[in-house]
This record gives structure tokens, C-alpha cells and sequence, in this order.
């Protein structure tokens, strides 16, 4: 995703307007612009914005090109209350997050919030799914990937991947006629590693392992 200073640029409205009343179909303006946000269409050929997103912030030399003034920005001004009007939701999101998480802290010995801990390491306590979730370490990846990496059925892949989204440890988003899927959570990444290192340090030593499994 493209960005502008942490902003997505599809949040920035910079791009030009072009009064077609006036243009004269020169193509100045479409030579000039190196990043595709202008072509010429129609009979006559006028020019028209195809890529508004592709324009470079602050960059109106186009304007300043056309002979016939057709061409017009926004104010700068647009672009910083854009960008404003981001980090306002953003910091907005981040203060529901942590109150959220506080909240949940707080009732940790809340029967309910100790069945959703029982949930998430039911969904981590299947080796098809730690496979899963050790191939998405590397990014997002389709089904088509994942299923010949675990030589397993479409049908079981699918199963596995849907309740690890339905658990909310992956998301899937459509990507033209393929769903892809990645890991949601930076914290999903630390808790594999820490199963790795315990796991390694219980079968670095096995007297002691057995004697934790058959202290019961």
C-alpha cells in the first residue's frame, strides 16, 4: 500500500481536475507526467485522469503547463486536513484498543475471558494448523500455495484456514478471483516462537519433562 508520510494515499484527495470545456487536447500535460495519472481520450482526444492516486503530492506542474488553464488542484491545505483527519481515527483506534485490552485484563479471571484463552490454544493445538501458521510467518499466501505445501486435501486446508479466521488469529481478503490469507497479529508470530523455545527446552531435557507430565 502505498503511503504519503503514514497515510494511505487514496486517503489524500490530490489529483487534477481537468474542465474539458477547455481543454484543447494538446497532450502537454500527458507527455509531461511520468506516472500515468493523464491520457488522452475521446474523438477529439481530451485529456482525462485515469490514475488520480499515482499524482505526486504537491506536484501541479501540469497546471502550469496547459495553455488553456484547464487543468486545477486543490488547495494544499486539503492535503494536511486529510492527513489530520487520519491520524485523528487513527489515535482514536489506538485508545479503544488499549482501553479494550485493559478491560479484558482486568476480568482475567472472568469464566468467560478464561473459554476464550481455551478457544485460541484449541485453535493452535492441531499440527495442520501450526503448519499453516508457520507458512504464513513468510507473508500472505493463497490456498493454492498452502495446499501443495501441505500436501493435504482442498477440502481439510479450507476447514483448518476457516477457523483460524473465524478465531480471529488469521484474515483472508479477495485478491481478483483468489482469497489470500495472512497472520493478523504480530503477537500470533511471538507466541510460536515461544512454544518453539519451550518445546526445545523440555526435550533438551527429558527426566525433567516426565516429570512434569506425570506430576498430575
Amino acid at each position: 500500500m502505498v503511503t504519503y508520510f503514514g497515510v494511505p494515499r487514496q486517503k489524500i484527495p490530490w489529483f487534477p481536475t481537468i474542465a474539458q470545456d477547455k481543454c484543447q487536447g494538446c497532450g502537454k500535460c500527458v507527455e509531461f507526467c511520468v506516472h500515468g495519472v493523464l491520457k488522452l481520450k475521446g474523438n477529439p482526444p481530451k485529456a482525462v485522469v485515469v490514475k488520480p492516486y499515482q499524482c505526486v503530492i504537491a506536484c501541479s506542474e501540469c497546471a502550469d503547463l496547459c495553455p488553456e488553464k484547464a487543468i486545477t488542484f486543490p488547495d494544499l491545505k486539503v492535503v494536511y486536513d486529510a492527513m489530520d483527519q487520519y491520524w485523528k481515527g487513527e489515535s482514536q483506534k489506538e485508545v479503544h484498543r488499549v482501553k479494550k485490552k485493559r478491560a479484558l485484563s482486568s476480568s482475567i479471571r472472568n469464566e468467560k475471558f478464561l473459554n476464550l484463552q481455551v478457544d485460541l490454544l484449541k485453535a493452535l493445538a492441531d499440527p495442520i494448523r501450526l503448519k499453516i501458521l508457520r507458512f504464513l510467518r513468510s507473508g500472505e499466501k493463497c490456498q493454492c500455495e498452502i495446499i501443495p505445501h501441505l500436501k493435504r486435501s482442498q477440502s481439510t486446508v479450507s476447514e483448518h484456514l476457516q477457523l483460524l479466521v473465524d478465531i480471529g488469529i488469521v484474515e483472508s481478503r479477495k485478491d481478483g478471483r483468489k482469497i489470500v490469507y495472512k497472520i493478523r497479529m504480530e503477537e500470533i508470530m511471538r507466541i510460536l516462537d515461544n512454544i518453539d523455545e519451550l518445546t526445545r527446552d523440555l526435550f533438551a531435557h527429558p527426566k525433567d519433562r516426565n516429570a512434569i507430565l506425570t506430576s498430575k
